[in-house]
Formats: structure tokens, sequence, C-alpha cells
């Protein structure tokens, strides 16, 4: 598994690069095979609200799956997070893309590493900083294309 870290402190644009990216999925032929959306904001502009998800493309004759989680504000939302990376594992997947908070904030930073880093202890970690250039969801958004594009 390959993992790309959307990393920032709060309000830096995770949530938005997270949006796009969905979009970006879904328009180059990624099937979502799984969505779960926060229930708590459900009147949020579709850029602003936080969701999981799971994709899936057959590229070259193998089946490539995407987890995507946008949000790692609290404890219960990683873990939250956890259960469903759990529950839809099925055959892995092949990359993870996931918001992370800096690691100014050393528990949140920890506990959502936590989700994977114990199965993939050398685990290779992309991490795009937004924290660099917050909220330029535009910028972002080329540079994960790329990125992604490179560990497919």
């Amino acid at each position: 598994m390959k993992v790309i870290l959307l990393q920032g402190k709060g309000n830096s644009g995770k949530t938005r690069l997270s949006n796009k990216i969905d979009e970006w999925l879904l328009q180059n032929g990624f099937v979502e095979e799984f969505k779960k959306l926060d229930p708590n904001n459900e009147n949020a502009s579709p850029y602003q609200r936080d969701f999981w998800a799971i994709y899936n493309k057959n590229i070259e004759g193998r089946n490539v799956r995407v987890f995507l989680n946008s949000w790692s504000d609290m404890r219960t939302v990683i873990n939250t997070f956890r259960d469903i990376y759990k529950e839809n594992k099925k055959d892995g997947y092949d990359i993870l893309i996931t918001a992370i908070r800096s690691k100014s904030n050393p528990r949140l930073y920890e506990w959502t590493r936590e989700v994977y880093i114990k199965e993939f202890p050398k685990i290779e970690e992309n991490i795009l900083d937004l924290d660099t250039r917050p909220q330029d969801a535009g910028y972002w958004l080329g540079k994960f294309i790329s990125l992604f594009e490179s560990l497919l």
C-alpha cells in the first residue's frame, strides 16, 4: 500500500482538497464503492463536507483500490476512520489518501498514523504539506495528480 498524507493545521484546506480529489477520481474512471458523509454537517457547501470513501478502477487488468479520508480533527473521527478502514479492507488498498494534522498537533498526527502504521511499519508516506500554501486547492490538486499517477 502507498500513502499520501494531506497534511496541515486546522483550516489549511484539507477538506476542500479532499473534495477536489473525489471529483477528479470520479472524472477519471474510478468507481465509488463506498462513501460515508459527515452526518453532523449536512448543510455544508459541497467542498466543506468531510467524508470517507473507497474507489476502484481496473487499470491494465489490475483492480486498483483507493481509500480517501478527508478529516482527522478529533479522536472519535479517527476511530471511525479506523473502523471503516478495517471493515472495508477485503483485498486491501493500493493507495490510502488521508488528511492528517501537522506534527505541531502530535496526538492527532500519531492517532491518524496508527490506523495503518502497525500493519505497514516501514511504509513510505508521501506528504503534501498544505501549511506551506494553505487554502490553495487548485495548486495542491495539481501536485496530488502528479504524485498519484506516479504511484500507480
